[in-house]
């Protein structure tokens, strides 16, 4: 892996400083010592690779471990100290490895040093939204809360300062919200639409800032927010956000608005799970319709396995007749893509076939 490469060289650039450190110090010599030696850059690149390594699965005790490791001999090898990029990383590394609290005891420690004057270690909406971003996965209600309020500190830092780094992005709102997407929370659809509602306004107030404007990551948690709550009124209300998704991308330009093939999945899943007994038909119609794009050549819209499996959740759960037909019709379309050994979408229409028989 990418990270642990970084690190072997890590450990061999300490080892040489080390060992030109121990020979008679020729001016030959200190010039070698200080070609090699390790610093602050140094340690952040390692500490980040290992944050976004996608192979490297840390538990939380280690990656703790390895954090607190790294720190301490970038104190003993570099004459540069910490700053708040390499307390970010620290901070992302935490996140990935699933330890919101350590996450925050890190920001907690940014913000205590930098009102003792260390001007280096600010902390700014990427530490607060990396820590949000690490309590959305716990996947609580008591989590999902906690993550808001972090939100809340940022925008009352925001107001206060009237700092642009501690000003909420949309990546910010769209962790919040899947935070609550996650919870489990019976509130969590009146939370998502305040907290939207809260982002348009915000939005507004500071000029339309690209970085806070709503984009398909921020719709995608309200549908998913809308699909969880199982609450007959979804149908209705997804319809009304795909509506206002398209609006944006065709009336306002906004080019990152477009609905995508996902998009539409999640629409069918606020259908179905929603019960409305419109689901298997509102399916059928979404699935022709991108079928029919992608084959006049709207690449980007080629159907997915999570579209696939959306419509055929929505024929399992009307477990009619007409959805068995229909769950044949899609396998006899999609032979050569469905009927390869240990296709998933394969198993979902035998699933389909038989619960409608």
């Amino acid at each position: 892996d990418a990270a642990d490469r970084a690190e072997a060289l890590l450990r061999t650039m300490e080892a040489r400083h080390a060992a030109s450190l121990g020979e008679p110090q020729n001016r030959r010599h200190r010039k070698e010592a200080v070609d090699v030696q390790p610093d602050v850059i140094t340690y952040t690149t390692v500490l980040a690779a290992y944050a976004k390594s996608s192979t490297v699965r840390l538990d939380p005790h280690v990656a703790s471990w390895k954090a607190m490791d790294l720190l301490q001999r970038l104190e003993r090898y570099s004459s540069s100290k910490p700053n708040g990029f390499t307390y970010n990383a620290l901070i992302h590394l935490y996140a990935k490895h699933e330890a919101p609290e350590h996450a925050e005891s890190i920001l907690r420690q940014m913000i205590d040093m930098y009102k003792s004057g260390n001007k280096d270690v600010r902390p700014d909406k990427v530490s607060y939204t990396a820590v949000i971003s690490s309590y959305a996965n716990r996947g609580t209600k008591s989590a999902a809360e906690h993550a808001e309020a972090l939100l809340d500190e940022m925008e009352e830092l925001y107001l206060s300062s009237k700092d642009n780094r501690y000003l909420p992005n949309a990546q910010t709102f769209a962790s919040v919200l899947n935070a609550y997407a996650k919870s489990g929370a019976v509130d969590a659809q009146d939370r998502a639409d305040r907290l939207l509602q809260r982002m348009d306004n915000l939005y507004e107030r500071t000029g339309k800032r690209e970085d806070l404007r709503p984009n398909t990551i921020v719709f995608s948690q309200m549908f998913q927010i809308l699909s969880n709550s199982g609450h007959i009124s979804a149908a209705d209300q997804a319809e009304r956000l795909l509506s206002r998704m398209q609006q944006l991308h065709d009336e306002f330009g906004y080019k990152d608005m477009r609905p995508d093939v996902s998009t539409y999945a999640y629409l069918i899943n606020a259908y179905t799970k929603s019960g409305s007994p419109k689901a298997a038909d509102r399916a059928t119609e979404v699935l022709q319709s991108i079928e029919c794009r992608y084959n006049a050549g709207e690449r980007d819209m080629k159907p997915t396995n999570l579209l696939y499996s959306a419509v055929l959740q929505s024929y399992a759960k009307t477990a009619s007749k007409s959805a068995a037909e229909r769950a044949e019709r899609l396998l006899q379309r999609n032979k050569k893509l469905f009927l390869r050994k240990g296709c998933r979408i394969r198993q979902a229409i035998r699933f389909v076939l038989q619960r409608c028989h």
